[in-house]
């Protein structure tokens, strides 16, 4: 029983004894190393004391559970992201919602154009750059969600409008109230 019992105790000792030698003496140098387990390790010789191998030089990626819907998101880095998640996963700050806009060498002449996405643009260039068709020449007509009632009058600039809404719309002053 007691040579039982030296052998357990032998064994707890062996074991400590074995445990001390893989305590690594590694100097403090951060010389970053990616491990084969996606751990970064100040320098090679505490991911060889991890028992790890080398993946990459440097700092492992960072790796974002990011959904992998498109919301797209304009960082402050002029780079679009495919949603919200992924600009913070690259520690960017947003700037807009959608899309960054397209750098265009575009000349600054005013000639307005009607896009059919509803948006007037300064020229044609502007217009094409932001790969919408073009409509037609000149501002894109002003859309006002105005109710469906009928209570005519008539603008300065003598057109019967069918109420004051519509006719606010048009940027028009009221003239009398009824047709003209």
């Amino acid at each position: 029983m007691q040579s039982v019992l030296f052998l357990a105790i032998a064994s707890c000792v062996l074991a400590m004894v074995r445990a001390q030698a893989t305590v690594c003496a590694c100097p403090f140098s951060w010389m970053p190393v990616c491990g084969s387990n996606g751990v970064t390790y100040g320098n090679t010789c505490q991911m060889k004391c991890a028992g790890v191998t080398l993946k990459s030089e440097g700092v492992c990626p960072k790796v974002c559970p990011c959904p992998r819907n498109y919301q797209p998101v304009c960082g402050a880095d002029g780079t679009t992201y495919g949603n919200r998640c992924l600009l913070d996963c690259q520690n960017v700050v947003m700037k807009s919602e959608g899309e960054c806009p397209k750098e265009c060498p575009c000349p600054r002449d005013y000639r307005p154009v009607c896009g059919e996405d509803g948006v007037t643009y300064s020229n044609r260039c502007l217009l094409e750059c932001q790969g919408v068709r073009m409509k037609s020449n000149g501002q894109c007509p002003k859309l006002c969600p105005c109710p469906r009632i009928y209570t005519p009058m008539c603008g300065k600039d003598g057109v019967t409008y069918n109420n004051r809404c519509l006719m606010d719309c048009q940027g028009v002053e009221l003239g009398y109230f009824g047709q003209c």
